[in-house]
C-alpha cells in the first residue's frame, strides 16, 4: 500500500471483523436490476463494472472503461478529493452501507451529479478487502431542485410557505430557517436563526456540503445523503440540497433537507432481500433464466447443469435454439416467445429434447419482464423427468397390484379405483365403479359403522390397518375382506383424501372356520376319550374291588382258619404274608385309580389330600392353592388331580424336591394348574411309560393340545422346574360333558 492510502496493515485488522460477506460479483442481482456498480480495491484501482455502470458513463464495454480506469479510480471523479470521502465512508459505519454524494466523469466529459452507497466487502477474488459502490444518477432530481432554487431566488417569500425544511447558512450561522426546518429540528419558531448549524446535525456532514459548494465552478445544486442527529436526540437519514446563494448581500449556502429515513430502510431491506434472493435463486434446485427470446441473459447454475454446461457463464448470450433438439423447436420457440409478446404469465407441462437427443420433461412457470428497456420474460423450469417416470411405474403397479386400492375425498366419494378393486366389488370397470359409488360408506360396506370406525381410527393416528370387516358386492352379496387406510395431505399438512387398501379373505375366512370346526371336533373327541378313559378306570377299579380283591380276602381268611389252636400255620405263613401284600397293592391300585377324596370332597380336598400323601411317603411340603372352579366336570377334576400327582411325582423322582406348590387359577376362560417346586428341574419322560392310573408327560402334553391348551417348562425362581397347564375352561366343564 502507498503511504497515502487511508488503509495500512494496522488498520485491517480493525476493518476485517466488519467486513460483509459479499456475494460474488458476476452473481450480483444488481445486473438484474439495472443498478450500477464497480469493484474498487483498496488502494484506488477499480476492478469489476458491471453493464449498467458501464452503460452510464457512456462506455462501450467493460473492458473499455477499466482501461480508462488503468490509473486508478480518480479519473472517473470530477473532484479527484472525492476518493477519500468515498473510502473513509466505510469506516465511519463501521462496515455498514455509507451513503457519499460525488460527481462523476462522462466519457465524454460532462458530469453526472450522483449519489454513491459504499461498503467494504470480502471479495473471494482479492486477498484483501475491497469497496463495492453501488451509484445513482440523480441527474433528473438535481433538474428540479435547480427548479425550486430559482423560483426561490426570484421570490424569497416562498421560503415561508413550502413544507421542504430550508436553511441559509455561512461559516457554520445560521442565517435564515423557514418554519418547517423549525419544526423538523424540534425547535421554536425564529429559535434556529443566529445559531450554529450543528445544532441542527451532525458539523462533518455540513462542512463537507460546504466544502463541496463552495467548489463548484457554478452556482449549480449539489446533493447528497446524510445521517444526522437532530436537537430533538433523533438520528434520521437525510436528503441535502445545496447550493451556493447570497442573503442580505452576502455570500451564503441556501440548504434544503428532504427525511429520506423511512426511504432508507425501505432500501436498505430491499438490499437484504435482493442479496437473500440471489442466494435463492442460485442455491434452488429449479432452473431459472432470463431470456428475450433469441438469446440467454441470466440464469442460474441449475439451469446451467441441466442444460449441461459447467457455468452459468458460458450460457449467457447463447441463442435459444442451440439449447434444444432441432426437432423440439416448434414445441418450444411458442412457448419462449408467447408470454413476452402477450405480456401474460404462462405454466405448462411438455417434454422436448437436448441436442444430445436426451429427453427432458419439464413444468415452467414463465413471466414476463423488462429488462434494460427491453422486452423480456424470467422462465423457472422444474426437471419432472425422473417424477414422471415414477409416476410411470406407480401406475403400472396401481394398475396391476394384487390388492383393491381405492382413492376417497373427505366427504366419502370414490375418486379413483384399480382394476383389481372394481373385480373384487362386481364392477366391470374402475371407470364404471367410480360412477356408480355416490357413497363410499354405504354402498361398499355390510355395515356402515365398520367404515366410520375405520375412518376413525386412520384420521386420528394417520393410518389404519388390517381392520376385518364384511364388504359388499354390486349385486349385493357379502365377502370377507381386511382394510388399511391411509389419510393423504397436501404440502400445507390439510387432509384431502385418503387411500383404501382391500383384500379379499373369503377364502381364508373359510379355511380359518374350517380349522376352528376341526378343532371343536377334535376337543370334543378328546372330552369324549377323557370320559371313556375315567369310565374305564371305574369299571377296572370296581372289577379288581370286586374280583381279586375279594378272592384274596376270601383266601386270606380260609388260611386263617387252618391254624391249628395254638396259631401255628404249619408253614403257611409265608403264602399267607404274600396274599395279604398283594390285597393291599391291589386297594392302592385301587385308589389310585379313583380317588375317593376326588368325588366326596371335590377338587381342593383331592389335592390337599394329595399332597398330605406326599409329604408321609416322601417328606415333600406341598402348598395347595385351588380356588372354586364353576361346572367342573367330574372327569375333568379327575384330569386335573392326575396332572397334579404326575407332576408331584416327577418332581420327588427327578428334582429332589423338598418343597412344591401347586395352584389352580381362572384367568380370560382358561383354566391354569401351575406346579413348581425347589428342586433341580428334571428331565421330561421320554418313553411315554408309566404305571397303570398315571400319565406321562408325553401324554399330559398331547391331551391338552387336543383339548385346546397347551403345556409349558420351565425353571421357576428358585430354578427348581416349573410346570404350567392351561385348558379352555369350556373343555372340563359340565356343559362339554353333556354335549358329550
Amino acid at each position: 500500500m502507498s503511504e497515502h492510502d487511508p488503509y495500512n496493515e494496522d488498520s485491517l485488522s480493525l476493518i476485517l471483523p466488519h467486513c460483509q460477506k459479499g456475494i460474488s460479483f458476476a452473481e450480483s442481482p444488481l445486473n438484474i436490476l439495472s443498478i450500477a456498480c464497480f469493484i474498487v480495491s483498496l488502494d484506488g484501482h477499480v476492478l469489476r463494472a458491471n453493464e449498467s455502470m458501464v452503460d452510464m458513463l457512456g462506455f462501450a464495454s467493460s473492458d473499455d472503461l477499466l482501461d480508462f480506469c488503468a490509473d486508478g479510480v480518480k479519473v472517473l471523479l470530477h473532484e479527484p478529493a472525492d476518493w477519500e470521502s468515498l473510502c473513509k465512508a466505510p469506516l465511519v459505519g463501521e462496515g455498514e452501507v455509507q451513503r457519499v454524494p460525488t460527481v462523476l466523469r462522462h466519457h465524454d466529459g460532462g458530469a453526472l451529479l450522483c449519489i454513491a452507497s459504499v461498503r467494504l466487502v470480502a471479495w473471494e477474488e482479492a486477498e484483501t478487502p475491497v469497496l463495492e459502490v453501488l451509484v445513482r444518477n440523480e441527474a433528473k432530481r438535481h433538474q428540479g431542485f435547480a427548479a425550486l432554487v430559482k423560483a426561490l431566488r426570484l421570490n424569497r417569500d416562498m421560503m415561508d410557505f413550502i413544507p421542504v425544511p430550508l436553511v441559509i447558512h455561512a461559516a457554520g450561522c445560521i442565517l435564515f430557517a423557514n418554519p418547517a426546518a423549525e419544526s423538523f429540528s424540534g425547535a421554536g419558531r425564529c429559535s434556529l436563526e443566529g445559531k450554529h448549524v450543528s445544532d441542527m446535525m451532525d458539523i462533518q456532514n455540513v462542512s463537507h456540503i460546504s466544502r463541496s459548494t463552495w467548489a463548484m465552478e457554478d452556482r449549480s445544486p449539489l446533493s447528497g445523503e446524510y445521517q444526522a442527529v437532530l436537537a430533538n436526540g433523533q438520528v434520521r437519514w437525510l436528503r441535502l440540497f445545496g447550493t451556493r446563494t447570497t442573503f442580505h448581500d452576502q455570500p451564503a449556502i441556501l440548504s434544503l433537507f428532504q427525511d429520506h429515513t423511512e426511504d432508507r430502510r425501505y432500501e436498505l431491506d430491499l438490499a437484504k432481500a435482493e442479496q437473500f434472493n440471489q442466494i435463492v435463486v442460485d442455491n434452488s434446485p429449479s432452473c431459472i433464466m432470463m431470456h428475450d427470446g433469441e438469446v440467454v441473459i441470466k440464469c442460474n447454475p441449475a439451469f446451467a447443469q441441466f442444460i449441461g454446461y459447467e457455468t452459468p457463464e458460458a450460457l449467457v448470450g447463447k441463442r435459444l435454439c442451440d439449447l434444444v433438439h432441432l426437432n423440439s423447436l416448434a414445441v418450444l420457440v411458442p412457448r419462449w416467445k408467447g408470454p413476452i409478446a402477450n405480456q401474460k404469465s404462462s405454466t405448462a407441462e411438455y417434454s422436448f429434447q437436448l441436442p444430445s437427443g436426451k429427453t427432458k420433461c419439464v413444468r415452467s412457470y414463465t413471466m414476463p419482464i423488462e429488462f434494460k428497456g427491453r422486452a423480456a420474460a424470467i422462465a423457472i423450469f422444474q426437471d419432472i423427468t425422473e417424477t414422471n417416470h415414477i409416476l410411470v411405474r406407480y401406475k403400472n403397479l396401481f394398475d396391476t397390484a394384487p390388492l383393491g386400492i381405492a382413492l376417497g375425498d373427505m366427504e366419502g366419494r370414490l375418486v379413483k379405483a384399480n382394476p383389481r378393486m372394481a373385480e373384487m366389488f362386481g364392477y366391470y370397470s374402475p371407470e364404471d365403479m367410480v360412477l356408480e359409488v355416490l357413497e363410499m360408506g354405504s354402498q361398499l360396506y355390510a355395515c356402515a359403522e365398520d367404515s366410520v370406525r375405520l375412518n376413525c381410527k386412520a384420521f386420528t393416528a394417520g393410518e389404519a390397518h388390517n381392520h376385518m370387516c364384511q364388504c359388499r358386492r354390486r349385486d349385493g352379496s357379502l365377502f370377507w375382506t381386511t382394510l388399511s387406510v391411509r389419510v393423504i395431505s397436501d404440502t400445507l399438512g390439510r387432509r384431502v383424501g385418503y387411500k383404501l387398501y382391500v383384500q379379499d379373505i373369503t377364502k381364508r375366512r373359510q379355511a380359518e372356520d374350517e380349522a376352528e370346526e376341526r378343532g371343536r371336533r377334535i376337543r370334543t373327541l378328546s372330552s369324549e376319550m377323557l370320559l371313556a378313559h375315567e369310565q374305564e378306570r371305574s369299571n377296572l377299579a370296581r372289577e379288581l374291588h370286586d374280583g381279586p380283591v375279594q378272592l384274596l380276602a376270601l383266601a386270606t381268611m380260609m388260611i386263617d382258619g387252618m391254624a391249628d389252636p395254638s396259631g401255628n400255620f404249619s408253614g403257611l405263613e409265608k403264602p399267607l404274608a404274600f396274599l395279604r401284600e398283594v390285597a393291599t397293592q391291589l386297594r392302592s391300585n385301587i385308589v389310585e385309580l379313583v380317588p375317593p377324596a376326588l368325588f366326596t370332597g371335590g377338587l381342593d380336598e383331592a389335592l390337599d389330600s394329595l399332597g398330605e400323601d406326599f409329604r408321609t411317603r416322601y417328606s415333600l411340603v406341598v402348598d395347595v392353592d385351588c380356588v372354586l372352579v364353576p361346572n367342573l366336570s367330574r372327569e375333568g377334576a379327575a384330569f386335573l388331580f392326575r396332572a397334579a400327582r404326575e407332576l408331584l411325582t416327577n418332581a420327588v423322582k427327578h428334582g429332589d424336591a423338598h418343597w412344591a406348590a401347586v395352584q389352580v387359577s381362572v384367568v380370560d376362560h382358561n383354566l391354569i394348574l401351575l406346579v413348581e417346586d425347589d428342586g433341580q428341574g428334571f428331565v421330561p419322560e421320554m418313553s411315554g411309560s408309566h404305571k397303570p392310573g398315571s400319565m406321562g408327560l408325553i401324554d399330559l402334553r398331547s391331551l391338552a393340545r387336543d383339548l385346546g391348551g397347551k403345556l409349558e417348562m420351565g425353571l421357576s425362581s428358585g430354578d427348581g422346574a416349573r410346570v404350567v397347564l392351561l385348558i379352555p375352561l369350556d373343555a372340563l366343564c359340565e356343559v362339554k360333558s353333556d354335549s358329550a
